[in-house]
């Protein structure tokens, strides 16, 4: 060890003997005032009165079902290793896409009408 450094050890252990005979270890720090009070929170936005239909559509489309009479139609695309398939509503909308699996394509066309259903209701209010 260099001088340099035997003397900065010596040092934090003199430092330390001190501190341990006030009753403070060495690292402690004194403690400072409380700190101030936060400021008040800004009030949340209030949400939009939604009529009864609305809200029944909206708890309709996030009940865990699909609609009466909705079609999924899926086909197999063997050169691809993937299936393409289409859901089908009675009202006329349609959501398309594609996946690896035949569950993970059905899951992907529930979100998509749940995202869509959510969306519709959205422009409602």
């Amino acid at each position: 060890m260099s001088d340099h450094k035997k003397t900065a050890a010596r040092q934090r252990i003199e430092a330390m003997k001190q501190a341990a005979s006030n009753g403070k270890s060495a690292k402690s720090k004194p403690i400072g005032s409380p700190p101030a009070q936060l400021p008040a929170r800004p009030p949340e936005p209030k949400k939009p009165k939604l009529s009864k239909a609305q809200r029944y559509d909206r708890w309709q489309a996030n009940r865990g079902r699909l609609p009466h009479h909705a079609t999924i139609e899926a086909a197999y695309n063997a050169e691809k290793e993937q299936w393409a398939g289409c859901l089908l509503l009675e009202d006329g909308r349609s959501f398309s896409t594609t996946h690896g699996g035949l569950w993970g394509l059905m899951k992907k066309l529930d979100d998509m009408y749940r995202v869509g259903s959510a969306s519709k209701i959205g422009e409602q209010s």
